[in-house]
């Protein structure tokens, strides 16, 4: 027993560690390529902080335990909305521009409609996991339209092509360290669920998702304390994104199907209520500490009710 839970947490310090790896690198190699800020913040950081989900749900699914993947999406979407938001009204009071706010909005109804339509099936096939990637390169795809591209200058001053090719591969190495952590998250956290009877939507709701979550916060921490605010926000809301669109596609067509239990239900129920909550404390564009709470507060009711349907 102490050798599962052992491995859970190492390899959840090895699945973040190397994940802050892969996020520096990204982060290099985008300057290098001349990318806007914001494209890094929505797609680039948004994205490479998503690795954790993506190799956890890739080896849940391959494994035949898919549940504990699609937990722990809905569970992360969960922390990047209470815990992440909430962590940045604390440190600081910021105010999110109308337009961003708008876009977040957006998102917000994007992955909120997914998760309705999840939620009344109760199940997430291959055919619906066709509509997440199509969905996935339309967002995408109206990035790209509105104007975040390359911003030229690497172009003209040419790209330091020795430094790029290093920096990609760093980002391969830690890739491949990520896949490996998660394959032992994923077996021991498969081992607990049977040691003590607890649901695998639990584990993948709780313990896993704030593991994988650790990422996002920390990339967003040190860009709200440098006042940059729109690669906060960027990284934060490109993750949602991810989850239910690209990583979840992923996972159901590599699954024969992801059947909800009673925790995945309650997962993406609060999943739900946290952005409704986000939705009322934001009307006014400005983030601040009362807001946090009220955010913590939703975040402790979900562990409360995951603990209550997948322990006792």
């Amino acid at each position: 027993m102490l050798f599962e839970a052992a491995g859970l947490i190492i390899g959840l310090v090895v699945l973040v560690k190397a994940s802050e790896g892969a996020i520096n690198s990204s982060i290099v190699t985008s300057k290098l390529l001349g990318l806007s800020e914001m494209f890094v913040g929505l797609v680039v950081l948004a994205f490479a902080t998503s690795l954790p989900e993506l190799a956890v749900n890739i080896l849940s699914a391959i494994n035949g335990n898919s549940i504990i993947g699609f937990s722990n999406l809905i569970g992360a979407n969960v922390a990047n909305i209470a815990v992440l938001f909430g962590i940045l009204g604390i440190i600081t009071t910021f105010k999110i521009p109308a337009k961003e706010l708008e876009g977040i909005l957006e998102i917000f109804l994007l992955t909120g409609i997914i998760a309705l339509f999840i939620l009344v099936f109760g199940f997430v096939g291959k055919v619906f996991g066709l509509f997440l990637l199509c969905m996935f390169y339309l967002f995408m795809n109206r990035l790209f339209k509105e104007g975040f591209r390359a911003n030229g200058n690497a172009r003209k001053n040419g790209i330091p092509t020795l430094v790029a090719l290093k920096n990609i591969g760093k980002i391969l190495g830690f890739i491949a360290l990520v896949i490996i952590a998660a394959h032992v998250v994923v077996s021991s956290a498969l081992s607990m669920s049977s040691s003590f009877g607890i649901m695998q939507s639990f584990i993948g709701a709780t313990i896993i998702s704030l593991g994988t979550t650790l990422p996002e916060i920390s990339v967003s921490v040190a860009a709200i304390r440098k006042k940059n605010v729109s690669l906060a926000i960027g990284n934060a809301v490109g993750s949602l994104v991810a989850n239910l669109t690209l990583i979840l596609g992923v996972s159901a067509l590599l699954s024969s199907s992801i059947v909800l239990d009673a925790g995945a239900k309650i997962a993406v129920l609060f999943m739900l209520l946290a952005y409704a909550v986000f939705y009322v404390v934001i009307h006014d564009k400005v983030f601040t500490p009362v807001k946090s709470v009220i955010l913590f507060g939703v975040y402790i009711l979900f562990l409360i009710s995951m603990i209550v349907v997948g322990v006792l």
